[in-house]
């Protein structure tokens, strides 16, 4: 084999380490040139993925490899990248977890392997019971620094969570729920899971917050928009039968078309509320009407 210095022109070997010298030892570039030199005598090497025996320019430059060159061709390397992306070439991958190589298909766009995967999500697990709050700050933290990343992958599991069809909805319900209860995020108390309404976008498919939170929620919500109407109305009782009032109504139901503007809503009592519903105003008097001569001689209406 010819010396290094009869090998080589110096100006292609300057421009060819250039780009690794400034960040390496100069005797590790001097011995990724030499093995770079007895490699070059060969008329190449064999592809880790394909099998393929090919000429040295088909693979990239590694001065941490024995070689000082890629195990895997260029064009394995274009593969794995493409199939990451969606594109999907018959071609081999390699897990990034155990370094498996894996058909492309078989992975379904994934970096690692089904086993991966899955020990992956038990030492998750394993930390979350370990440290909680630890977990939870550095979630929160990571949601901080890459918010546009965190808005994409909460989208992604959004749409993948509303494709489900009911059969899977009530699968994971079973598996994330199996004591039948869950936590409500506004009151922190453990209820059944019919007091949560449903909502297809979460993993469980109910809402995080239970129906009394959200309804006081929504109530609090009316009271501040119609609260300035209240005050100039001087309307602090049941607008219905002047008892103190506990609810908000709609005169005209959101059912039949009414608003949450302060001019449709009143303040009433429970009473009035539920027996009034969504009818319109005019019909439920004129059914408390009629039923107020038969409720004072004690007969049925």
């Amino acid at each position: 084999m010819a010396p290094l210095s009869t090998a080589y022109d110096p100006e292609v070997v300057v421009e060819y380490v250039a780009d690794i010298a400034a960040e390496y030892d100069p005797e590790l570039v001097a011995s990724t040139l030499r093995r770079l030199a007895r490699y070059q005598a060969e008329s190449g090497r064999t592809c880790s993925v394909c099998r393929a025996k090919l000429p040295l320019a088909e693979y990239a430059r590694d001065v941490t490899a024995p070689s000082g060159l890629d195990a895997t061709c260029k064009g394995c390397r274009r593969a794995a990248r493409n199939a990451t992306r969606g594109d999907w070439p018959s071609a081999s991958v390699k897990c990034s977890g155990c370094r498996k190589v894996f058909d492309a298909e078989a992975l379904g766009g994934k970096r690692t392997c089904p086993a991966c995967r899955e020990r992956a999500k038990a030492h998750a697990a394993a930390a979350r019971e370990r440290d909680p709050e630890g977990v939870r700050a550095a979630e929160r933290a990571g949601r901080r620094a890459n918010p546009a990343a965190s808005r994409a992958t909460d989208r992604r599991k959004r749409e993948g969570y509303a494709a489900r069809s009911p059969e899977e909805v009530a699968a994971a319900r079973l598996r994330l729920r199996p004591a039948g209860t869950k936590r409500c995020r506004a009151c922190d108390r453990g209820l059944p899971l019919g007091d949560f309404a449903e909502r297809s976008t979460t993993a469980d498919g109910l809402q995080d917050e239970c129906r009394g939170c959200r309804y006081d929620r929504t109530a609090r919500r009316l009271v501040r928009r119609c609260m300035a109407r209240w005050e100039e109305l001087d309307l602090w009782a049941c607008a219905y039968c002047g008892h103190p009032w506990e609810h908000v109504d709609h005169v005209l139901a959101r059912s039949r078309g009414g608003s949450d503007e302060p001019e449709n809503l009143v303040p009433a009592c429970a009473e009035c509320n539920l027996s009034k519903n969504d009818r319109p105003v005019v019909e439920w008097f004129t059914e408390l009407r009629n039923r107020a001569p038969a409720l004072s001689t004690g007969e049925a209406p």
